[in-house]
């Protein structure tokens, strides 16, 4: 049975997003030999993405070019991502004093912001409805402590659609630790979302403030290809499971493991720390990405196409820094060298057909 519905995955990773778009670049290199001009866009029905995995996805959807998504990484990086020094560190102490607190997120999210609000990204005026192809963002309310599902299309986008885009990968990028929540206060989405059946019982709705703290949707699912799979049979009812095919690029699994040493003496501001790349983060972006892996391998078999890298442990998620993004290119290239691009090429030729 040939399959119906095409659905490209992203996963969070930070800077580690790069490693995707390079992967990326390789299969539209691979669409391009089989069918001169063809776009990785032109190939997917829906795109789905968590933390810097929104904004490929979202980009991809709105139409910018994979070569514009790595400049926007390479280049813009370090406006997200401070680089550390001592000037980074005055500024973290002056914001903990500015603010009378001691515990601060590591990086302002102005940088963050400027970049996804330029105007030729996401710009103000940009909503998620005005994408020319669906699109499926994972966040997480932390004030009702639930999921949220940002969609584009379909049944359940009304409660969304609306929102500016910037705003909805801001909400799914919001790393604890290195970030601060994002305030979500688009009257329309709170409307929806008080109402929604998910949040009766035993919940005060008439406390919910006026604004709700959005999370890094990697807290919940940093792979997002389960809830894609999920949103494709909801708003699909005549489409069966085993005519879905999925294509999820990870952002790199690391051989850096937690010793037993470290596993049984680290502290509060062990599995915090940035130093050591927020271990208590990566722990759960990585768990919960594997999980679904299993789950989604399980489910659609020979319909699914998983490429996970080993990335080495000191291409930094948070950190944009020359020697981290030199490390990042150096296992795409390792992985393209050793069978990556092979698959690639066999999956590129499955979407031609699949396409035509």
């Amino acid at each position: 049975m040939s399959t119906k519905i095409r659905i490209l995955c992203c996963d969070g990773g930070g800077m580690r997003g790069l490693l995707t778009i390079i992967l990326l670049e390789a299969l539209e290199q691979e669409l391009d030999r089989l069918r001169p001009g063809t776009k990785v866009r032109d190939v997917f029905h829906l795109f789905a993405g968590t933390s810097t995995g929104s904004l490929i996805a979202c980009g991809l959807a709105k139409g910018l070019t994979l070569e514009k998504l790595r400049n926007l990484f390479e280049q813009q990086g370090t406006k997200i991502f401070e680089t550390f020094g001592l000037r980074f560190y005055l500024q973290t102490l002056l914001r903990s004093l500015s603010n009378f607190r001691l515990s601060q997120p590591l990086f302002s999210p102005s940088g963050l912001e400027s970049v996804l609000r330029a105007e030729d990204i996401f710009p103000d005026h940009f909503l998620l409805s005005d994408l020319p192809k669906p699109v499926l963002v994972i966040s997480y309310d932390g004030y009702n402590r639930k999921g949220v599902v940002f969609t584009s299309s379909g049944t359940s986008a009304e409660k969304s659609s609306q929102l500016p885009l910037w705003q909805v990968c801001r909400s799914s990028s919001a790393a604890p630790v290195a970030f601060p929540s994002f305030l979500l206060k688009n009257r329309v989405f709170l409307q929806n979302h008080r109402s929604s059946p998910q949040l009766e019982g035993d919940l005060d709705r008439s406390q919910t403030p006026e604004m709700i703290p959005m999370i890094d949707g990697g807290m919940m699912a940093n792979n997002p290809s389960l809830c894609a799979i999920a949103e494709v049979l909801e708003q699909h009812k005549e489409i069966k499971l085993e005519q879905q095919l999925l294509v999820s690029f990870g952002t790199g699994q690391t051989d850096d493991r937690i010793t037993p040493k470290q596993g049984s003496l680290w502290g509060a501001l062990d599995w915090s720390s940035l130093i050591k790349g927020i271990p208590i983060y990566q722990v759960c972006a990585d768990g919960s990405a594997d999980l679904f892996d299993f789950i989604c391998n399980a489910l659609l078999k020979d319909n699914y196409y998983r490429f996970q890298p080993i990335i080495d442990k000191d291409a930094s998620v948070f950190q944009a820094d020359p020697r981290s993004i030199y490390l990042i290119k150096q296992s795409a290239d390792r992985y393209l060298i050793s069978g990556g691009r092979d698959k690639l090429r066999d999956l590129a030729k499955r979407l031609i057909v699949e396409s035509n």
